[in-house]
């Protein structure tokens, strides 16, 4: 069996195996590879002055062809580390990103190969660059120049070799290679297939979004794979990106695909029965192990109720598994002894050596992780979700699977009876009349005193988590499909804002929360007023608010197509620039990176094509 070459998912990116090649968002051409390693990044050669002609992988080994579309090119040694230290070399200090080469002029400890070789035979010269770990572990990749090519070392500016040729170009081949494999096979991931679709009944968008549906099962089996959330910046699990694709992944992945997802997601749980929010693999982890620093981040608040409620998507033979019954009582535990104490669950405060003067809470949580998606407002903060949703739904799924969980739960009634309206502490009327809830709770460590409580009201798009894990009121999904199709609120040409557009304290779109469009939150409308519509047809609700709710789908689904099509990706996040959808990168300041393939990006992009597809096609819905 050949290599495969069918590889390349859109303009230049590639994903082959466990690798995934692009140039990034400053046109510097990359190798990502498995265990979250970037196996190399040129320094200095700009994308006009290389070609790739093939990408190609076989045995776990990526192979690449390419040109370098000059007479002379200097090869310094390129970026090599963990994907951790890099995101944190391209933003440190100044928050601008920083190129390889300028990571390179101000660091001589980091982002280089530890081990240079050069060898030479009859048919090539080969440069390799390699990275070691563990006992016995490496990533590597290697350079091959046909023997015509002159080679000549050079230390000025920086070390390399500078290649020359008597053509106008210079031909290299690429491999990229680890002795370190953890892979996931899986005997089904998807159960949908292609042919479950007429993709005639799309009219002209037909073509692209069946483009879309074969794109997003490549990158979705990449990502879940070899365990990454992200192509490029997060190649390691995130529970909460797991867990919620996997619930956006009903009837689409497999049973087998989404128990792998959660049990992947419950790893690294403690003895408290705290979760976790960042998987460490590879180098990276082996570095803090030899620090005997601890490895986990475990201040988010909104992963351990997640675990629970998910539990009500997961099939019987997850339950078949000891240690996953035993991690999943030890959350139980923990929310329950929350949900018992506390009142509302707010960020966690800093550890005493991470504290700066008048820091002593995390200003981040929930998904919004963001340093100003909150926009500090203050020093305690009570998010929508994690208190409306996440906390009165986990307590919900505990009494339905006490007896799963080997628990005798005596005052579950009375804990869902405390948190079940957590909801109307967040309700408010905007200035229109239409109902919302306010993005958080919050108030000063001073006004710890009960009721001094204050709402942050923002309109924003976590209400569809209340509409998707719970039921809607036919005032709420009216006045949600509204402010859906409201300019002032919601409403772009390129599909929903996260965060209303109509809000006082001055949201923008170079935020990473801020007036932006996360395909997840997308996927998770088009499935809240799914549900709704399902809801209001069955309960016979009024014929114009059922309309209003299939309409309100239609829209928001045709115009997130419109926005992959434009930009040639499902990203991570994009914004709205004047009607036509941009990456969220390609604008100045932006407060941080963003990955062109993100796992619950692909899987939310198939939930909105399938809800899509089901209204066009299920006379049911034809009001």
């Amino acid at each position: 069996m050949g290599f495969k070459n069918n590889t390349k998912i859109g303009e230049n990116l590639w994903i082959a195996g466990g690798y995934y090649v692009d140039f990034d968002e400053l046109g510097q051409f990359r190798i990502i590879g498995p265990n979250n390693h970037l196996y190399c990044g040129l320094v200095d050669i700009p994308p006009h002055k290389i070609k790739i002609k093939s990408v190609a992988e076989k045995d776990n080994i990526l192979r690449i062809k390419g040109v370098f579309n000059s007479p002379a090119i200097n090869l310094y040694y390129p970026a090599m580390d963990d994907i951790r230290t890099m995101r944190k070399a391209e933003r440190q200090d100044t928050g601008e990103h920083k190129s390889f080469l300028k990571i390179r002029g101000e660091t001589f400890e980091k982002m280089i190969p530890q081990i240079i070789k050069i060898k030479r035979d009859s048919r090539a010269t080969s440069l390799i660059f390699r990275r070691a770990y563990e006992e016995n572990f490496y990533y590597e990749t290697v350079f091959e120049f046909s023997k015509e090519t002159r080679i000549k070392k050079i230390t000025k500016p920086y070390r390399g070799y500078k290649f020359s040729s008597s053509g106008d170009k210079i031909s290299f081949a690429i491999k990229a290679a680890t002795n370190d494999i953890r892979r996931k096979k899986f005997n089904n991931l998807f159960s949908i297939k292609e042919d479950s679709f007429d993709f005639k009944v799309f009219g002209k968008r037909s073509d692209f979004l069946k483009k879309i549906w074969e794109r997003t099962e490549k990158e979705i089996e990449h990502l879940v794979s070899w365990g990454k959330t992200s192509g490029d910046r997060f190649g390691t699990i995130f529970p909460r990106d797991w867990m919620e694709s996997a619930d956006l992944g009903l009837n689409d992945l497999t049973p087998e695909a989404r128990s792998y997802m959660y049990e992947a997601s419950l790893k690294n749980i403690n003895e408290k029965g705290e979760g976790w929010h960042e998987d460490v693999v590879g180098e990276y982890r082996y570095e803090f192990e030899v620090s005997g620093k601890d490895i986990f981040d475990r201040h988010m608040i909104d992963i351990e109720p997640r675990y629970i409620l998910g539990m009500k998507f997961l099939p019987n033979d997850f339950f078949l598994s000891k240690e996953n019954r035993e991690k999943l009582r030890r959350v139980a535990n923990y929310v329950l002894v929350n949900a018992r104490s506390a009142d509302y669950i707010f960020f966690e405060t800093l550890p005493l050596e991470r504290r700066k003067p008048g820091d002593k809470y995390y200003d981040s949580g929930n998904w919004r992780d963001g340093a100003w998606a909150f926009k500090k407002i203050a020093d305690i903060i009570a998010p929508f979700d994690v208190n409306a949703v996440f906390y009165p739904e986990a307590l919900e799924a505990l009494k339905i699977f006490q007896s799963k969980l080997s628990m005798e739960i005596k005052d579950i009634d009375k804990l869902i009876s405390k948190w079940e309206n957590k909801k109307n502490s967040y309700l408010f009327k905007n200035a229109d009349g239409k109902i919302a809830y306010a993005l958080a709770l919050y108030k000063p460590d001073s006004g710890a005193k009960k009721g001094s409580w204050q709402k942050m009201e923002v309109n924003h798009l976590d209400e569809s988590y209340l509409y998707t894990y719970g039921e809607a009121t036919k005032e709420e999904v009216s006045s949600f499909c509204d402010r859906l199709m409201d300019r002032n609120y919601f409403y772009t040409d390129s599909g929903p804002l996260i965060t209303s557009r109509k809000n006082p304290y001055g949201y923008t779109t170079a935020e990473y929360h801020g007036l932006v469009i996360w395909v997840k939150q997308t996927s998770y409308v088009v499935l809240a007023l799914s549900r709704a519509l399902k809801k209001a047809i069955i309960e016979e609700w009024d014929r114009k608010l059922i309309r209003k709710i299939r309409s309100a789908i239609l829209k928001i689904s045709e115009n997130t197509f419109n926005a992959f099509e434009t930009m040639g990706a499902i990203p991570e996040l994009y914004w709205d620039d004047a009607g036509k959808a941009r990456l969220f990168s390609d604008q100045p300041n932006v407060e941080a990176s963003m990955s062109k393939v993100q796992l619950w990006s692909a899987v939310g992009a198939r939930r909105i094509i399938r809800k899509y597809y089901e209204l066009l096609t299920d006379p049911r819905y034809k009001i």
